[in-house]
């Protein structure tokens, strides 16, 4: 994946493997399979670690041989892990859209290379989110099982809690580039903001 992301994305992003993210405040995530990111943001090398700022990142990705149901909600406790952005640092011209900017990125993408069926991993996924106080940015955007299925998730543009509406798409013989094409289409989506960012992260050092 790592590879194929590299090859394939545009060259204003950079595909890490294996990173955490970070915030302004020092909150940090879990270890995350694939970071995305942008080519004007700050990276931290500390002990072999890969830190990435949030407000920098196009896209995670958790990366999984085999989805089951530890290694479902294994990805979904990696994703509400993210730390939110401050919009302190962002600075460029997103008046009247920060709230659908936050809301979309970074793109949180989980790809498997088998797995359960669509239908139990649509049950895991409302099993899992029932009762937590997740906020919506933090669910994943699809969910996708190599060559068999796409999971979309529906979320409206709000950082509150909402309910989120999970939806199937069987993969045919014909459609198998539609789960690749989809990645890149979704992570290459970021850079129609980046008109309209500025960063300041020189926060991050005060």
């Amino acid at each position: 994946m790592e590879e194929f992301l590299s090859k394939h994305l545009p060259r204003s992003f950079e595909v890490s493997q294996g990173g955490i993210v970070i915030n302004k405040q020092g909150e940090t995530s879990s270890q995350i399979d694939l970071i995305i990111s942008n080519d004007l943001g700050l990276n931290f090398k500390e002990h072999g670690k890969m830190f990435t700022c949030i407000e920098s990142i196009a896209a995670a990705i958790s990366i999984k041989s085999n989805l089951d149901k530890d290694k479902l909600e294994q990805a979904l406790d990696e994703f509400a892990s993210i730390p939110q952005p401050d919009l302190s640092v962002i600075i460029g011209d997103l008046e009247g859209i920060e709230t659908e900017f936050i809301s979309k990125y970074p793109s949180l993408i989980l790809f498997a290379y088998d797995g359960l069926t669509a239908k139990t991993i649509k049950k895991l996924l409302k099993s899992y989110y029932k009762g937590k106080s997740i906020q919506h940015n933090r669910y994943p955007h699809f969910i996708c099982v190599n060559n068999k299925y796409i999971i979309w998730c529906f979320k409206p543009y709000t950082t509150g809690k909402s309910d989120v509406e999970f939806h199937f798409e069987p993969l045919t013989e014909e459609q198998i580039g539609k789960m690749y094409a989809a990645i890149i289409g979704v992570i290459s989506q970021y850079n129609s903001y980046t008109n309209d960012i500025r960063y300041e992260f020189g926060q991050y050092f005060i």
